[in-house]
């Protein structure tokens, strides 16, 4: 039997293969093809051995969301609610992160092309105020984009690491080297 699925939660091709892994290791599976710009899968199987239950455990157990595909829209779908408002939230999320961005590359790079610091962050005697308003500056695009480290860290545990793992492990990383330096 064929049948098709709709699979949330994707974000690269890593995904879509951490999810073709999955369902091919399901007993009674014969093919899998997963199209990750669709957000789809369709699957071949033998009716005896499993059932779409299993199928979407699977994939579920990778980390993403599943569902028999109904079949009920149209080959060119409007826009639906969920995606309006996920363009929206990233819409936000980087305007936000630009404006926070900017006034945080003022503080730490202004001195090196001839801005001038405030006094209580200039000099030697401002170092533990301008690396506390650095901190302060950087908390709220770490908060509003905290997306990437729920994402990319919940991969890690899935040991199935994709694009957000190595952004989220990068800072994670380039954090704590900044305080040991």
């Amino acid at each position: 039997m064929k049948q098709r699925f709709r699979v949330g939660g994707m974000s690269c091709a890593a995904c879509s293969a951490h999810v073709e892994k999955s369902v091919s290791a399901v007993p009674g599976v014969s093919g899998v093809q997963v199209n990750l710009l669709a957000g789809s899968m369709a699957v071949e199987y033998d009716e005896n051995a499993c059932d779409a239950q299993t199928i979407i455990k699977a994939v579920e157990s990778g980390g993403y969301t599943a569902a028999v595909d109904d079949g009920r829209q149209t080959s060119a779908p409007a826009q639906s609610p969920q995606a309006d408002e996920a363009l929206k939230e990233m819409k936000t999320r980087i305007i936000v992160s630009a404006v926070f961005m900017v006034v945080l590359m003022y503080f730490s790079m202004g001195e090196m092309v001839g801005l001038l610091l405030p006094s209580y962050a200039a000099g030697m005697d401002g170092m533990f105020n301008l690396a506390l308003t650095e901190l302060i500056l950087t908390l709220p695009i770490v908060i509003i984009n905290r997306k990437y480290y729920i994402n990319g860290f919940k991969t890690l545990l899935h040991r199935a690491p994709t694009m957000d793992a190595l952004i989220a492990v990068a800072r994670v990383r380039r954090s704590c080297t900044a305080f040991t330096r």
